[in-house]
């Protein structure tokens, strides 16, 4: 199954996939073709109402994101850092994926981002 590209923002993975999961799945069903949509509509220069949206899609994630680490004990600022942090790296992961023909860049991501706020979460430290 190939994916669409314009389904990206509203498909979420499942709790038994995760996101290195879904974003594996999309690259090579799409055999490296279909990247991130939201990060193209934001570099795009030609659509500055494209450009917008894709701010607010990203402003959506992050506060996804933000919740989530707030529901799993870590402090708001902890929460904010980490969710622009993970969809920073993720959306560079997928671009150098996509270079390289090769899901290795997500998956170091992934595993990084998981010791990362594994490890925020044990410490407590903001």
């Amino acid at each position: 199954m190939r994916a669409n590209p314009a389904d990206l923002d509203t498909r979420r993975p499942s709790a038994g996939t995760g996101l290195s999961d879904y974003w594996k799945h999309i690259l090579v069903s799409s055999d490296y073709q279909y990247g991130c949509p939201i990060a193209a509509a934001a570099g795009g220069h030609e659509a500055p109402e494209a450009r917008a949206i894709a701010g607010e899609v990203f402003a959506r994630w992050e506060r996804r994101l933000v919740r989530n680490a707030i529901e799993h004990g870590a402090p708001e600022p902890v929460g904010a850092g980490f969710a622009t942090m993970a969809i920073a790296s993720v959306e560079g992961a997928v671009v150098m994926s996509i270079a390289a023909g090769s899901v290795e860049p997500i998956d170091r991501v992934s595993t990084q981002l998981i010791e990362l706020l594994g490890h925020r979460l044990r410490t407590g430290r903001e």
